[in-house]
């Protein structure tokens, strides 16, 4: 994004901030003006991101919050709408990845990944929707590979497919 990007005095909600993606699109979103919620588990993490980039404290919201949590995904809505009155962007970064097979895969595995990579998304945008402004935006954040299907990575490829798929029904749902 830059400073001609429309994104001037709009507030963007970013999970997993504190990953790569999270790291680069922070200061973009800055840069271009936009009030940031960052959300990360790690506090310590997103103070760093913060500081790093400059951030003042009227710019930004940060939150350490387990997304996998309905509540914890309804209250980081309701503070973001409480601080900076509305919600135009959400940009869900957050996720995990484990490897393995059919045989392999504890059914502790199979619900982590769905939990982190599909139902966090899911949680945050049930919450933000209601709340975002004609000509919101949503990025949820995938890879291709997992539509496709892969060999050895059977719970995050069927997540991350889950996400996909969200994001095209979610655009349907609400198509003008």
């Amino acid at each position: 994004p830059s400073a001609s990007s429309g994104l001037q005095d709009k507030v963007g909600l970013i999970t997993g901030a504190t990953g790569g993606v999270g790291r680069v699109l922070t200061p973009m979103f800055v840069r271009a003006g936009a009030k940031v919620v960052l959300v990360s588990r790690h506090h310590d993490r997103l103070e760093d991101l913060a500081a790093m980039n400059g951030i003042p404290d009227t710019h930004c919201l940060l939150k350490d919050a387990d997304l996998t949590d309905p509540g914890q995904s309804r209250d980081l809505v309701a503070e973001v709408i409480s601080c900076f009155g509305r919600l135009d962007v959400v940009v869900n970064l957050i996720g995990s990845y484990a490897r393995g097979k059919i045989a392999s895969t504890t059914d502790d595995v199979w619900r982590e990944q769905l939990e982190a990579n599909l139902f966090s998304v899911f949680h945050v945008l049930r919450e933000a929707v209601p709340h975002m402004t004609d000509g919101g935006v949503i990025i949820n954040s995938g890879n291709s590979e997992p539509v496709e299907g892969r060999g050895g990575q059977l719970a995050y490829a069927v997540s991350k497919a889950g996400v996909h798929t969200l994001t095209r029904s979610l655009a349907l749902e609400l198509k003008p």
